[in-house]
């Protein structure tokens, strides 16, 4: 059985969905849990909206989210 595995905790579902689209765009199966959370349930903001993959991809996910994020670039569409 393949393990998932959270790479990254977004706080709102755009960040969370740019991320998941951009991995996938490179061939990296995602998933997001707790996607609702914020929007249809307030009160679970606080959880975040988490991103997992493969637990064999998961090198490969933190090299895609740290270039993406210290070149201050929006994801990908």
């Amino acid at each position: 059985m393949n393990k998932l595995v959270t790479v990254k905790t977004f706080p709102d579902y755009f960040s969370a969905h740019l991320m998941l689209q951009t991995l996938e765009h490179e061939g990296i199966r995602a998933m997001l849990v707790n996607e609702s959370s914020g929007t249809l349930l307030p009160h679970m903001k606080m959880v975040g909206i988490k991103l997992q993959v493969l637990e064999q991809d998961v090198a490969t996910a933190l090299r895609i989210i740290e270039e993406i994020e210290n070149q201050n670039i929006e994801p990908s569409e």
